[in-house]
């Protein structure tokens, strides 16, 4: 080519610079917006007339994360990270497709590209990587109940859940790895992480119990009852606290607003229980709460304690054989 030479560009070549710019200007805006079934085939058409847009192949990626196409979000993932090896976006949204997926393969491909150490293998990564506050049923009723993670993507519910989640003790659930709020532990601020799915319902059934009792130590009691049982129960009284959206994505110990749990403590009381027995089950374990056998016979002689049911409900069903 010659020096002289110039290289103008064609009229059809402005056409589609000009239709690929529009394209990311509505893209951008749906995505900004979160409106991610409106955001992904812009993306997708943009891609279709140029698909070394490594940025639009990442947020891509996103947008099918957040609608659950596992499938197309794994590949896009993948296009990625082909492009721009460096994305760590990328690689976590590829560990996360890969996970939903079962494809441990492209699962731990992500988390390498991630730079997570893992263990040795071809499965599910197991892993210990401690207590993670997550917040469940973000679509109809979020909650942040406390977990056990166990990869970088999967964790198991530890809390009782409340009824309006629908989610279980001991719940398997995909979530996100983008922090979206804080909570204490031990005086230390950790991650909420917002769930994406459940991965595998529990076969724990949910029971609200209202009870009367005296004093703390009874409650104490009727917990430590049921977890020896093979179950676990949760205060919801003094656990269960109601934030503004603000403070639930951000830190209810901020004091930026009030949210008071209960001011003075009370006698009546609402427990969650989580246990794979009926309801006939449950209530005979209440029963001998009740009655005091965790309390020597003098004791229960000479110092009577209130303790009463009020009412007990089933309110999420667990999974038969999960």
């Amino acid at each position: 080519m010659s020096p002289d030479r110039v290289v103008r560009s064609t009229p059809m070549a402005d056409d589609l610079d000009r239709r690929i710019l529009e394209l990311l200007d509505q893209a951008s805006e749906r995505f900004d917006q979160k409106d991610w079934p409106a955001a992904a085939p812009l993306y997708r058409s943009i891609l279709a007339l140029d698909p070394a847009r490594a940025s639009c192949w990442h947020d891509l990626g996103i947008a099918t994360k957040h609608l659950k196409l596992w499938e197309e979000c794994r590949s896009a993932n993948r296009r990625a990270l082909a492009l721009a090896p460096d994305d760590e976006g990328a690689a976590w949204n590829l560990g996360i497709a890969g996970t939903a997926l079962s494809d441990w393969t492209a699962a731990r491909d992500g988390w390498r590209a991630a730079g997570i150490e893992l263990p040795t293998g071809d499965g599910p990564p197991e892993m210990s990587l401690g207590p993670v506050p997550i917040r469940v049923a973000n679509d109809s009723a979020p909650e942040v109940v406390w977990c056990r993670r166990i990869d970088p993507a999967r964790a198991i519910v530890v809390s009782v859940p409340t009824a309006d989640s629908a989610r279980r003790y001991r719940d398997l659930v995909l979530h996100d790895g983008s922090r979206n709020g804080d909570r204490l532990l031990d005086g230390v601020h950790v991650p909420v992480f917002d769930e994406l799915e459940v991965l595998a319902p529990s076969a724990f059934s949910t029971y609200a119990a209202r009870i009367e009792v005296d004093g703390p130590e009874d409650v104490t009691a009727l917990e430590t009852l049921v977890e020896g049982a093979g179950g676990m129960s949760e205060d919801w009284t003094a656990n269960v606290q109601l934030l503004c959206r603000a403070c639930s994505e951000g830190s209810p110990d901020s004091r930026a607003h009030d949210h008071s749990a209960e001011a003075a403590w009370s006698p009546s009381r609402t427990l969650g229980i989580a246990s794979e027995g009926d309801e006939a089950r449950v209530h005979a374990l209440l029963s001998r709460w009740m009655g005091g056998r965790d309390r020597g016979v003098f004791r229960r002689f000479v110092s009577p304690r209130r303790r009463a049911l009020v009412s007990l409900q089933r309110v999420v069903v667990g999974t038969p054989g999960a």
